[in-house]
This record gives structure tokens, sequence and C-alpha cells, in this order.
């Protein structure tokens, strides 16, 4: 009767060890957000930890008119954010399931880690006129300004996500979203700045002031990523 228990027991040992190595611990995923599109790899190494990597690429160039920024000026605003990310990471799953069960199903994970931003062009180019009726920029008027400014940040920059689990439970295929920020310090600026006469300068000062208070990136991302 010993001999039995001890190979049941050698029994029950092997098929927990076969399903533990049969869990789908690695994924490539794809991600559109706030840093653009990106790819992604990620290897899940205990039901509490992972780690892994991506790259991203954001080009986007807005262009907004706006009345609201000045009591006598309105402004025709074109803004561009183009830069590469390179990141590594670790997630953490505080909520992590044993080695019995299906991992990261629904799960909730802390992710932290290092980006390098790269290809890097943050900048802002207004033309500004005396306010006026009308929504849009009166191209008649030449009582104008002209405003250029340029920023950069840090290039390593540390960041900090919250994620969770959408759908794709026990399926290959699951979907993820994450919201967070990265730190990249007190942004300089360089402004220029050119104006007609009827129309006074815009005060550089306050425009320094605003855009070196913003020390994080913020950070949304929807993912879609395949496990194996």
């Amino acid at each position: 009767m010993k001999t039995l228990y001890i190979s049941l027991f050698c029994l029950l040992h092997i098929c927990s060890y076969a399903q533990r190595n049969d869990l789908l611990k690695q994924s490539i995923n794809t991600q559109i957000g706030t840093t653009g599109f990106g790819v992604g790899y990620q290897n899940q190494i205990q039901s509490k930890l992972a780690f892994g990597g991506g790259i991203s690429y954001m080009n986007t160039v807005p262009t907004l008119f706006m009345k609201s920024l000045s009591a006598s000026r309105q402004f025709r605003v074109k803004g561009t954010a183009k830069f590469l990310d390179v990141s590594a990471f670790i997630k953490w799953f505080p909520f992590g399931k044993s080695y019995y069960e299906e991992w990261e199903d629904n799960w909730s994970y802390v992710k932290v880690g290092l980006l390098y931003r790269g290809m890097t062009s943050f900048s802002i180019r207004s033309d500004f006129q005396p306010k006026q009726s009308g929504n849009s920029f009166n191209e008649a008027n030449l009582i104008r300004g002209n405003l250029a400014v340029d920023v950069s940040t840090w290039k390593l920059q540390p960041f900090l996500n919250i994620g969770h689990q959408l759908f794709g439970k026990n399926n290959t295929i699951r979907g993820h979203f994450e919201w967070g920020a990265s730190f990249q310090g007190s942004p300089q600026t360089q402004i220029k700045q050119t104006v007609t006469p009827g129309i006074s300068p815009v005060n550089e000062s306050t425009i320094r002031k605003t855009i070196n208070a913003i020390k994080i990136y913020p950070n949304l991302n929807f993912q879609v990523g395949y496990w194996f």
C-alpha cells in the first residue's frame, strides 16, 4: 500500500509538471495608443512575474483653431509629435494564479521599465492675429504674428503602467488595456516669434513655464497579443 501511495504521488507530480510546461508562457503583441503603433514580446517566468520589451513609433501632426487661449488673440496651431520608443519592462501580477491554473486570465498587473526615446520632434507652429468673428483664421488680415516652439525631453525615461486583460480567457489571442506615464524630466524649450505692427508678441515666459511643468508623458494603449 505504501508503494502505491508513493507511485500515485509521483504520477501526480509528473502530471502537474507536464501541465505547468504546457502553459502559454510567451506572447507577441501589437499595440496602438499615445505612443503610436508598436510591437512587443513578453515571457512569463512565473505566476506573478514576466519580462519583455517593445518598440513603437509615433508620428502625428494635428492642426487646431483656438480662440480660448487669449482674450485678444486667436491662434492657428499645428503641433508635431514624432518619436521612436524602444523599451524593456518587468510585469508584476499581484493576483497571479498558481502553476495549476491558466496564466494571466483576467489579471491586472503593474508594469515598470525604461524606454529610450529617439528620433524625437516635439514642436508647435502657430500663426496668431487679433480676435475677430468667425471660426477660422482670417487669411486676409495681414496683422499677425508667427510663433515657433521646439521642445526637447530626456532620452532615457522610466515608466510605470497599470494594465488589465480585457478578453481572450483560455485563448491564444488576448487583449489588454494599459494606462500610465513615463517621466520625461523638465522639457527644454526654444522659442522664436515675429510680429507685424498692430499686434504684440506672445508672453514667452508663460509658454516656457507651462511646458516645463509637463514632466510626464501619458501612456494609454490597447494591445492584442498572440500567446504560444
